[in-house]
């Protein structure tokens, strides 16, 4: 039946401020049609023959006597045929009406493809979902390799992604290059951003890449970081404010923030149009290779446009361009949490032991209970038996401690796997003054209260082994270098400055292990095949389906922005992508890196947060037959991400086991269910195909051998995916800008090496005094045009969109009234797990939420622990869980 003849469209506005439309007509049924189950929609190409798309957000049938409708959520393409939309709620396989098992199956059908078509190179209108592995990383000139082991299992292991097969061109090498800019790498429309998350997200992007765009040709004229306060100058509360007050040597540093106003005379004009012409048409040297150019910021004025406008005018409108947008006249970025009230707090040693556990990367801290020699670390009883902060122990007595049931309080993080790239890098990766990759190991003291005993008021570093290829060469496939063992105790008075280095370096590993395991691997790049999975397996009939698919809104989007942008080689131009090669230290070698760590660590069972939490020995309560005890519960530690995330977890587990037994009535249900089943091992063979080749057997990657056996396995594989994709996600991510927009706090990239006791570079740091030694310490942090670049990045990715779903907010995919009943007691849940969060951060005996002892440097205003709290607003507000990886 067509349309046409019903009464015009009537606009209608969104929630979200966009306008859409509705329509509405008669619908004539055959009397044997008691109650529909699915509606076929099919659009047409234009009068003129052109494709033609429309987004079909919800469907209505009314009759005398019911109304029913359904969430569709959906793009049309004429390109498309007929589409299925199913009325009603969730129904298993077997309980589906028989007049609707053939559309369910045909749906599936055409998600999953045949052998030729899932390989055919995508089009626009295409919905076909399968594998494929990272084979996009390249840029013109700057081959990666691939990732993900080939048929003959050679390569690095690593999850798939969706197939997009530009790549299988006749002639080509099999390899896909991103896209230039303006194009954009496909994926299906129902995959896509929202119009209003899409328009949101680019003009974040323009104007972080602006920021980029002025810190390169205005701020950087020759004016890099020389000393702390020339960091602290670049933030500016709401009022103007810096944060820092500059000294007379930093306010021709300060004033560059204004110099391209001062830019008025033609010689001026021209310097910056020729600095923009350049970015533009990419290096002399690559046009002399023949390479394309690479677009830079100003790409919308085509060369010829440029040649014909008048060189200052054409700078003053980009200038005009910059100021509109909020980057100019006074350029502004925001004075991060980690900072606020707190400028002297990066450099205590309490501030580093309160962020591994309420931190940007707080899931890498392990409980020690042996000595760290037995763990292959040169770290010895001599570096720390000294300390004041041990209160009498020794290394000795507190391993023992910890080995006899009592509390531990040696903690350890272990970088070391940072040193695997050594042997491929050599020493082009390691180049004094451009980037240095450590490795590295710390051990923390868990120190009790003065006061008492029985109270703990603080975790501190006391010991850091850090090790680089040019002093400390890695025997390839081992772990048995040591490193140079940096002791707090050891690291007093004038070389107490070694030791605050030493603590920096470290944090630069962990900003790279937060980026591309943390964060990318075990959130981005480890839900994706799940999704994929889900969508050729899973009708969109399945209560699983409806359950899960808001924890995946917008997953395989942003991912694609991370391959063109974020993780890619950088093909040049402000605009070319690249962030995580340009601007940390593991360079061109971090997403092999990212593989590395993926195929030596990663397991499914290991992502569920209490078998995380056991893993690295954060003990949790159990009952005397060794269960979990509800609710969750840590032994000893005050740690923030684990407390506020298990009270996360719990609530899904309840949620979820309430729903899935709604439809589910025994274990044999779960599985006989052919789509679940289909699900689960497609994952397992095509998505994660490398898991199994770790030296792992299948239950310790998946957690059972074969098919899902039981509800409760069922509960437990949903709430891990969830968990990742909310909570673990919003811990990692949200707090980026506030913790490493700072490059005192996280530098992205180091470039010397860690100074070694009678080295030339030792007598240079140690020897030096006030700005000068400030100078000589900024010298190993990443560079002034880098920072800027993360800064710019980093503020984009931590940024909450307005048309964000958090956990708190209902699943609008569920009907059935038990389910969006259930659905409702979770939301409620999460409102109280936000007061019980505010309630641990107003108590000052948490100390790592609510503050620090003052240190002997001024001491630090209190930072509470909100990245867990499920409500946000839009911005970066360092809290909200969304319910999926979408930014």
């Amino acid at each position: 039946m067509s349309i046409d003849s019903w009464r015009p469209p009537v606009v209608n506005p969104n929630p979200d401020g966009t306008r859409g439309w509705r329509r509405s007509g008669p619908i004539t049924l055959p009397a044997s049609v008691s109650e529909p189950g699915a509606v076929l929609i099919r659009t047409d190409r234009d009068k003129h023959g052109h494709a033609t798309v429309e987004y079909i957000g919800t469907i209505e049938l009314a009759s005398s006597t019911q109304i029913v409708g359904l969430t569709a959520n959906s793009w049309v393409s004429s390109d498309q045929g007929w589409r299925t939309f199913f009325i009603g709620g969730a129904f298993l396989p077997k309980d589906t009406p028989e007049a609707m098992l053939k559309l369910r199956k045909e749906e599936l059908e055409k998600l999953q493809g045949d052998r030729t078509t899932r390989k055919e190179k995508r089009l626009p209108s295409d919905r076909i979902y399968w594998y494929q592995r990272y084979d996009d990383l390249s840029a013109p000139g700057k081959p990666r390799p691939q990732l993900g082991l080939d048929d003959a299992g050679e390569g690095l292991p690593y999850p798939r992604r969706l197939a997009t097969n530009r790549g299988l061109e006749p002639g080509s090498d099999d390899r896909e290059i991103p896209p230039a800019d303006g194009e954009s790498m496909w994926v299906p429309f129902d995959e896509q951003f929202s119009a209003h998350k899409a328009s949101d997200f680019s003009s974040t992007a323009v104007k972080a890449n602006t920021a980029r765009f002025y810190a390169r040709y205005i701020l950087l004229f020759g004016r890099p970081f020389r000393d702390f306060n020339s960091v602290l100058s670049v933030f500016k509360d709401d009022s103007g404010k810096q944060a820092s007050p500059l000294s007379d040597n930093d306010i021709d540093a300060f004033e560059a923030f204004r110099a391209w106003d001062l830019l008025n005379t033609a010689e001026d004009s021209a310097a910056i149009y020729q600095a923009m012409m350049a970015d533009r048409m990419g290096s002399s040297a690559s046009r002399a290779a023949g390479l394309p150019p690479t677009p830079g910021l100003l790409a919308a004025i085509s060369e010829d446009e440029a040649e014909d406008t008048d060189r200052a005018f054409f700078t003053n409108m980009a200038a005009d361009g910059l100021r509109s947008m909020g980057i100019i006249k006074e350029p502004r970025f925001p004075v991060p949490k980690v900072l606020a009230g707190r400028l002297d707090a990066w450099d205590s040693d309490e501030e580093m032991g309160r962020q591994a556990l309420a931190g940007m990367n707080p899931v890498t801290l392990k409980a020690l209970f042996k000595t760290p020699e037995d763990q292959g670390s040169a770290i010895r009883d001599v570096h720390i038996n000294e300390d004041e902060d041990l209160q009498g122990a020794t290394l000795a007595s507190l391993v023992a401690d910890a080995k006899a049931g009592n509390k531990p309080r040696l903690y350890w993080i272990d970088h070391w796997a940072l040193g695997e790239c050594w042997s491929e890098a050599g020493k082009a990766q390691n180049e004094e003054g451009k980037r240095v990759q450590h490795a590295g190991r710390a051990l923390f003291y868990l120190r009790k209260d003065p006061e008492n005993g029985d109270r703990d008021a603080g975790l501190v570093p006391i010991a850091i082994e850090l090790a680089h290829p040019n002093t400390h060469p890695m025997k390839e496939g081992t772990r048995e270098t040591h490193g140079e063992v940096y002791s707090r105790s050891q690291l007093k008075g004038d070389k107490r400055v070694v030791w605050t280095l030493a603590k920096a370096v470290f944090r630069s590993l962990d900003a790279s292990v937060h980026q591309l395991d943390s964060h990318f691997n075990r959130s981005h790049a480890m839900l994706e095949p799940f999704l994929i999975a889900m969508r050729r397996n899973i009708s969109c009939m399945h209560p699983v389906f409806k359950l899960m698919l808001p924890h995946f809104r917008y997953t395989l989007d942003i991912n694609r922005n991370a391959r063109s942008n974020l993780v890619n080689a950088p093909r040049g131009g402000l605009l070319g992508g690249g962030i995580i090669e340009q601007a940390f230290s593991a360079g061109e070698y971090a997403m092999r890196l990212a593989a590395k760590l993926y195929g030596a660590t990663w397991t499914f069972a290991g992502q569920a947060l209490p078998k995380d939490l056991e893993r690295r020995n954060i003990l949790l309560k159990k009952d005397e037959k060794g269960k979990l005890m509800k609710p969750y519960k840590l032994r000893w530690l005050h740690y923030p991400y684990a407390e506020d995330g298990l009270l996360i977890w719990e609530e899904l587990e309840k949620y979820f086991d309430e729903y899935l037994r709604l439809y589910f009535k025994s274990d044999d249900a779960v599985a006989g269910d052919k789509e679940l089943q289909a699900w689960w091992a497609e994952v397992k063979a095509e998505g994660h195909p490398d898991a199994k080749l770790s030296g792992r057997d299948e239950e310790q990657v998946w957690g059972f051998e074969g098919p899902i056996p039981s509800i409760d396995e069922l509960v437990q594989i949903l709430v891990t995916i969830a968990y990742m994709a909310s909570a673990h996600h919003a811990a990692v991510n949200f707090g980026q800008y506030d913790y490493s927009a700072l490059i005192l706090n996280n530098s992205s990239l180091i470039r010397r090496h860690m100074p070694v006791k009678g080295t030339p570079a030792w007598d240079e740091l140690v020897g030096a005094r006030g700005n000068a030694q400030e100078k000589v310490f900024m010298s190993y942090l990443v560079d002034s045009e880098s920072a800027f670049a993360v800064m710019s990045i980093i503020r984009l990715l931590s940024s909450h969109a307005p048309d964000e779903q958090t956990l708190e907010e209902l699943n609008e995919y569920l009907v059935d009234k038990p389910a969006v009943e259930a659905n409702a007691r979770f939301a409620a849940a999460m409102k109280v797990v936000e007061d019980t969060i505010k309630k641990s951060n107003a108590d000052p005996a948490m100390w790592a939420r609510y503050g620090l002892e003052p240190p002997a440097n001024g001491g630090a205003s209190p930072l509470p622990y909100t990245l867990l709290m499920p409500s946000s607003g839009s911005g970066i507000t360092m809290r909200g869980v969304p319910y999926s990886v979408s930014i």
